[in-house]
C-alpha cells in the first residue's frame, strides 16, 4: 500500500455506494458534490488534497479504512440513524466534500497515534533492570559500587543507556568472598517530537532493583535479582496518557579469566501491565448540515506483556598513574510482546461510542551492540574512597525494524482491519555521562549517576540513578 498518495478510494462503486445512502440524509449541495466525486476521486482525499492537509501515516491509513467500512453499511437506514460507527464514519466521508478541512480534523481527532503509543513510547522495564544488574556486576569486578546506568525501550526498539564501566579493575584479586548484596533506584524522564507516523509525548519513569549473589571462587559470581518500573507517558495535547508496570526476574554471572578481563552474562524475564486512556476529541458538520457534532470521549484499555532478555559483554581495564582506563564491547537480544487487547468507551451514550478499537498482538525484536570507553580516577580520604568517572559509548541496534500496528474497529461487523505505520528506528546514537561512587570500610558503598542521549532522532532522555551496596 504505498503512502505516497493520502487516501485510496478502492474501487469507483465506493463514491456511487455512499453517495447512494446518503442522497436522503444530506442537505442539497453535499448530496451534489458528493455524488460529482463518484466513479473518481475518493471525497476525503479530494477534499484534503484541495485544503492542502497533510495527515499522519495514522490518519491515512484510518481514512482507508473509513472508506472501506461506510460502503458496506451505510445501505442501511436502521444503521445510519442509530450505530455510532457508521454516523461517524459517514460524516468524515460527507464533510470531505462539503466543508474545509473538517474532514482532516475529524481523522486527527478519531486517529488511534495514542494505541501505538503502548510501544512507542514503553520504557521497557526489562531493559532498565537489565541496566542495574549489569552495574551490580561492575562493581563486583571493582570491589565497589563503582558504576550503573540505565537502559530503556522507546518505539518498541532498545536503547543502551551507559556503560557498566570497569571499576579499579581488581577483578579475580579483590580479596571479596562471600555473599554481597545490592539495592538500586533509579529516575528517568524526556520527551519524543512528533514525526509523521508518531505522536509526541512526555514520559517519566521510577525503578528499585534488589539482588543477592555469592562468589563461589575468585573468579566466578553467580547471583538473581528482581526488579520493579513503573512509568506514565503523556501524549501532547492531553490526548491520553499510559501507565506501566514491570516486574524483572535475573540470572547472572561474571568470570574473570585475568585481572584485567572480565566477562558478563544475564538473563531475564520481565512481565508488564499496561493501563491506557485514549481521547477521542472533534468537532464536525453533522449529517442534516446545520448543525455540528461535538465528539469528546475517552477509550480506555488494559493489556499486558512479557519480555525475554539476554547480554554478554567482554571488557578490558588497565591502570596508569593513578587513573583507571576501560574498554568493552556488548551484545544484548530482547523479544517483547504486547497482547491482544479491546477498548472500552468511557461514556457508551455519547458520541463517538462506536469508534472503540480492537488492537492485535504485538511482537519486538531488538540486537543492539555496543563498544564504549571510560576514564576514572581514585581519591582517598580519611574515612574511605571517592571515585568520579566519567563514560562514553556508541550502539547500533541490528534489528528493530519498523512494524505496522493492526486492528480494527470493534463494532465493525465487517472485520475490515487497518495497518497503522511506525517510524523507522535509528539505528546509530551515543549515550554519554558521569558518576561518583563513595567507598566506607566494611564494603559499604554509595553512589550517583547522570546519563544522557545523543544522536537520536526526535528524542530527548536524562536519567538519574543513586544506589547502595553491601559486601560481607
Amino acid at each position: 500500500m504505498s503512502q505516497d498518495r493520502i487516501l485510496y478510494a478502492r474501487s469507483t462503486l465506493l463514491g456511487r455506494a455512499v453517495a447512494t445512502a446518503l442522497l436522503a440524509t444530506v442537505s442539497g449541495t453535499a448530496a451534489a458534490q458528493l455524488v460529482s466525486y463518484a466513479g473518481s476521486t475518493s471525497p476525503i482525499e479530494g477534499r484534503l488534497q484541495d485544503q492542502n492537509v497533510s495527515p499522519s501515516g495514522f490518519q491515512r491509513a484510518l481514512g482507508e479504512l473509513i472508506e472501506d467500512i461506510c460502503p458496506s453499511r451505510a445501505g442501511d437506514s436502521q444503521l445510519l440513524a442509530s450505530d455510532d460507527l457508521t454516523i461517524r464514519c459517514t460524516e468524515i466521508v460527507v464533510q470531505g466534500v462539503s466543508a474545509k478541512n473538517e474532514a482532516g480534523a475529524g481523522l486527527a481527532g478519531m486517529a488511534p497515534e495514542e494505541v501505538g503509543a503502548v510501544a512507542t513510547i514503553q520504557v521497557d522495564a526489562d531493559q532498565d533492570q537489565v541496566a542495574s544488574v549489569r552495574g551490580r556486576q561492575a562493581s563486583l569486578r571493582s570491589g565497589a559500587a563503582r558504576t550503573s546506568s540505565l537502559q530503556m525501550n522507546i518505539d518498541g526498539k532498545s536503547y543502551a543507556l551507559g556503560q557498566d564501566v570497569a571499576g579499579s579493575g581488581l577483578g579475580a584479586g579483590n580479596g571479596r568472598s562471600g555473599v554481597g548484596i545490592f539495592l538500586n533506584g533509579n529516575a528517568a524522564s524526556g520527551d519524543k517530537e512528533r514525526t509523521f507516523n508518531e505522536t509526541a509525548f512526555d514520559f517519566h519513569t521510577f525503578s528499585v532493583t534488589g539482588g543477592i549473589d555469592y562468589q563461589f571462587t575468585p573468579s566466578f559470581v553467580l547471583g538473581a535479582a528482581v526488579g520493579y518500573t513503573y512509568n506514565k507517558a503523556e501524549i501532547e495535547q492531553k490526548s491520553g496518557d499510559i501507565e506501566t508496570d514491570g516486574l524483572s526476574f535475573f540470572g547472572y554471572a561474571s568470570f574473570y579469566p585475568t585481572d584485567n578481563i572480565y566477562i558478563d552474562a544475564l538473563f531475564g524475564y520481565t512481565v508488564t501491565d499496561f493501563d491506557q486512556e485514549r481521547a477521542i476529541r472533534y468537532n464536525i458538520t453533522a449529517l442534516n448540515n446545520t448543525s455540528v457534532t461535538s465528539v469528546d470521549n475517552r477509550a480506555l484499555s488494559s493489556t499486558d506483556g512479557d519480555e525475554i532478555s539476554g547480554s554478554l559483554q567482554l571488557g578490558y581495564d588497565w591502570f596508569s598513574g593513578g587513573w583507571n582506563y576501560g574498554a568493552y564491547g556488548r551484545v544484548q537480544y530482547a523479544r517483547t510482546e504486547i497482547d491482544s487487547f479491546r477498548e472500552r468507551i468511557a461514556n457508551p451514550n455519547a458520541a463517538g461510542s462506536g469508534l472503540a478499537l480492537a488492537i492485535d498482538k504485538q511482537t519486538f525484536t531488538s540486537v543492539p551492540a555496543a563498544i564504549g570507553l571510560q576514564i576514572g580516577k581514585t581519591f582517598y580520604t580519611s574515612w574511605g574512597e571517592v571515585y568520579p568517572q566519567v563514560f562514553g559509548e556508541y550502539t547500533h541496534e541490528f534489528s528493530n525494524n519498523d512494524k505496522a500496528l493492526t486492528g480494527q474497529f470493534v463494532n465493525d461487523p465487517t472485520n475490515t482491519k487497518f495497518a497503522l505505520p511506525s517510524d523507522e528506528p535509528d539505528r546509530d546514537y551515543v549515550v554519554y555521562g558521569a558518576r561518583a561512587t563513595a567507598l566506607f570500610g566494611g564494603g559499604q558503598s554509595v553512589y550517583a549517576m547522570y546519563q544522557g542521549l545523543a544522536g537520536y532522532s526526535d528524542l530527548t532522555l536524562h536519567a538519574v540513578e543513586v544506589g547502595v551496596r553491601v559486601d560481607f
